[in-house]
C-alpha cells in the first residue's frame, strides 16, 4: 500500500513537470503553453518558479500546517464530539446551536457549522452505529465466526419458513403454507422437510427429522442418518421438552443459537432465498413480502409434489457456487456409514404424531373422518382404548399401541385402496370366537371341579339317641264351614 502511494506521488510530480517542460527546455512562453494544455498561465508560472527554486521536490504539494486541527479549542472540540455521539438523532445544525450556547456562557469561541460538520466526519462510523442501535452495530461491524462442518451429518440445521406463495386449502381458502427444513451444513443438502398449514411446532420438527434420518427411495436423494449435532434458533418449539427427549433417545447434541444473532442461520436462510428465486417465483400465487396477495394456482398437494420434484431433480443436482459442487455430489463423495436407528419402529415411536387415546370400535379406529382397520384388532382390543401414532405425510396407515406395546398397523381403505374381504373378516371373527370359546370351556370345567368346595349348604338336625319325638294328634275342632 505504501509503495502504491509513493508511485502515485511520483506520477503526479512527473505530470506537473511535463506541463512546464517546454517552457524550461525550449523557452516556450507561458501564454502559448497555457493555450496548448488548457491550464491557466498563472498556475504554470507558479509551477515553473517552484521548479527553478527547488527542483522536482518543490513541485510536490505541501500539507497545510493546520491539517487535522479545528478552529476551536480542544475542550470545545471534545464537547462537539460528545454531543454528536450522544445526540446522534440531532442534525449538525442543532448540535452547532447547542454548543454555541455553551461557548457564549463560558466566553469561548463558538464553532461554525462547517467545524461541527468536519468533526462529525472524523468520528468512526462504528462508534456512531453502536450509539444508535446495538443490533445494527452487531450486524454491520462485528466479526462473525463462520463455522463449516468437515463431514456430512456432523451438523444439521433446522428452521421454519412461511413460504411466499398462496395455495388453496381443502375449504377453498388461500393460505400460505409453512415449510420446515433440515439442512446438512457440510453439503448444503436438504435431509428432510415437511409442508402443511400448521404453525411451527415440535411435532413439525419431529416429522421432518423422521424423514431426514430414514432412507429415501429416490437414487438422487441419498441423504440419511442421525446427525452428531442439530443447530436451531431459540424458538419455543426448538427448546421444547419433546425435542430434547428426541435428542437424548437418538444421541445427538442440540445447539441453540445466540439470541438476536441470526448470522448462525445463514446457510439455511440462503436455501430459502434460493427456493424463492428459482422455484416459487415461477408459480401462480407467488406473493413475496410487501406485495399484494396473488390468486393461487395450486392446491397444497400439488405444491408438495412440485417442491419435491424441484428439490430432488434441480436443487440437489445443481452446482452450489459457495462449495463448488452440487449438494448431492458433496454428500456422496465422502465415504461414510451413517448412524441409523435400530429399527424403523423405534423411529416411528419417537417421531410420529401422537394422538389422544382412541377407542377400537367394531368397525375400526376413527381418526379425522377416516376409518382404520386391521384383523389384529379382533384379538381382544375391540372396545378397548389404544394409543395411535401416524405420519402426517402418509395418512394411509396408523400404528396402534396398547399400554406402550406395539400391536399392529391399521390401514385406511379410502386412502390406500386396500379393503379387507368378507372372508378375511369372517376368518378373524371365527378365530377370535374359537379362542374365546376355548377359554370359556376351560373355565367351566375348572368351576365344576371346585363347585362342591365352594358351595355353602345348610346342615339338617340329627336326632338325639335314646329319645323319641311325641306324637302330634290333629285337632277335631271345626273352625270353618268347609272343614269336615
Amino acid at each position: 500500500m505504501k509503495e502504491q502511494l509513493l508511485q502515485d506521488d511520483s506520477d503526479s510530480l512527473n505530470e506537473k513537470y511535463l506541463l512546464i517542460a517546454p517552457c524550461i527546455e525550449q523557452g516556450m512562453s507561458l501564454l502559448q503553453r497555457s493555450k496548448e494544455t488548457g491550464v491557466h498561465r498563472n498556475t504554470l508560472g507558479r509551477l515553473k518558479r517552484r521548479f527553478e527554486n527547488g527542483g522536482m521536490t518543490a513541485l510536490e504539494r505541501t500539507a497545510r500546517a493546520d491539517k487535522d486541527s479545528h478552529e476551536v479549542t480542544p475542550i470545545v472540540s471534545e464537547i462537539i464530539r460528545a454531543h454528536l455521539i450522544v445526540m446522534h438523532h440531532q442534525s449538525v445544525k442543532t448540535v452547532q446551536r447547542l454548543v454555541t450556547r455553551i461557548c457564549e456562557k463560558q466566553d469561548w469561541q463558538p464553532p461554525t457549522y462547517w467545524t461541527v460538520y468536519r468533526i462529525k466526519q472524523k468520528i468512526p462510523k462504528d462508534l456512531l452505529a453502536l450509539s444508535k442501535n446495538r443490533a445494527e452495530y452487531k450486524r454491520l461491524y462485528e466479526l462473525v465466526h463462520r463455522f463449516e462442518a468437515s463431514t456430512p451429518n456432523e451438523l444439521w440445521q433446522a428452521d421454519h419458513n412461511f413460504m411466499d406463495i398462496l395455495v388453496w386449502d381443502e375449504n377453498g381458502n388461500a393460505i400460505k403454507p409453512v415449510l420446515t427444513v433440515i439442512l446438512d451444513d457440510y453439503s448444503r443438502a436438504v435431509a428432510g422437510y415437511f409442508i402443511d398449514f400448521s404453525p411451527p411446532s415440535a411435532q413439525r420438527t419431529a416429522t421432518a427429522l423422521r424423514r431426514a434420518i430414514w432412507h429415501k427411495p429416490e437414487p438422487k436423494w441419498l441423504v440419511c442418518g442421525i446427525p452428531d449435532k442439530l443447530y436451531t434458533d431459540r424458538g419455543a418449539d426448538f427448546v421444547s421438552r419433546r425435542l430434547h427427549q428426541i435428542s437424548v433417545e437418538l444421541d445427538f447434541e442440540l445447539i441453540k443459537g445466540r439470541p438476536y444473532h441470526p448470522q448462525g442461520k445463514g446457510k439455511i436462510e440462503r436455501f430459502f432465498e434460493t427456493m424463492n428465486q428459482k422455484f416459487l417465483c415461477q408459480l401462480d400465487g407467488y406473493t413475496p413480502e410487501n406485495k399484494a396477495p396473488q390468486k393461487p394456482g395450486l392446491t397444497l398437494d400439488q405444491l408438495k409434489k412440485a417442491f419435491h420434484d424441484w428439490l430432488v431433480n434441480e436443487y440437489m443436482q445443481e452446482k452450489n457456487e459457495e462449495i463448488g459442487e452440487s449438494p448431492f455430489v458433496r454428500w456422496t463423495k465422502m465415504l461414510q456409514v451413517p448412524r441409523m436407528p435400530k429399527s424403523v419402529d423405534e423411529l416411528h415411536l419417537l417421531l410420529m404424531c401422537v394422538s389422544d387415546s382412541r377407542k377400537v370400535h367394531p368397525s375400526g379406529i376413527k381418526i379425522n373422518t377416516f376409518r382404520y382397520i386391521s384383523t389384529e384388532l379382533q384379538n381382544g382390543y375391540v372396545s378397548e382404548s389404544v394409543q395411535v401414532r401416524f405420519d402426517p405425510i402418509d395418512l394411509s396407515k396408523i400404528f396402534v399401541f396398547h399400554k406402550d406395546v406395539f400391536i399392529c398397523e391399521a390401514e385406511c381403505k379410502e386412502l390406500n385402496g386396500k379393503q379387507y374381504t368378507v372372508s378375511e373378516i369372517m376368518v378373524a371373527r371365527a378365530s377370535r370366537r374359537k379362542e374365546l370359546n376355548a377359554q370359556i370351556s376351560s373355565s367351566k370345567k375348572l368351576v365344576e371341579t371346585y363347585s362342591g368346595l365352594a358351595a355353602r349348604l345348610p346342615t339338617s338336625p340329627q336326632p338325639t339317641p335314646g329319645t323319641t319325638q311325641p306324637m302330634v294328634t290333629p285337632s277335631t275342632i271345626k273352625r270353618y264351614t268347609v272343614d269336615e
